[in-house]
């Protein structure tokens, strides 16, 4: 046979009876406001130096022009893979070609199967022991 399960100790109501007493809330909602106008306030000194340093940099009343250097928008890849495939077209013309880098300094672009023939033949460079 089962038991029935009582609500608690006692009959009681099932809800509470008796009201929060606004002397103990108090407190907290006045630290609250007071939180809530200092956040205000720090905001408004912020904007405020915020705005003198721009009109500091920019000159009073200029407004900073949009451009077209300076309005960007997204760029989206339309064909992902074919911009990978032109990015690694690239990157093997640059690896499998000669070019000269630097030309009054004599520095120049091997491709990377003759670099490493030339590596394994001269060896790589050693410091001298001290």
């Amino acid at each position: 046979m089962e038991t029935p399960v009582s609500p608690g100790p006692g009959p009681g109501k099932g809800y509470e009876t008796t009201d929060v007493r606004p002397v103990a809330v108090l407190p907290w909602f006045l630290v609250f406001v007071v939180l809530v106008l200092a956040t205000l306030a720090g905001m408004y000194w912020l904007y405020a130096a915020f705005e003198a340093r721009h009109e500091a940099v920019a000159g009073p009343g200029v407004l900073t022009p949009v451009t077209e250097e300076t309005h960007l928008e997204p760029h989206l890849q339309v064909t992902p893979a074919v911009d990978l495939a032109e990015v690694r077209a690239a990157e093997q013309r640059i690896l499998s070609s000669y070019e000269w880098v630097d030309r009054p300094n004599g520095v120049v672009r091997i491709p990377i199967e003759r670099a490493i023939e030339l590596t394994a033949a001269r060896g790589l460079p050693v410091r001298a022991p001290r």
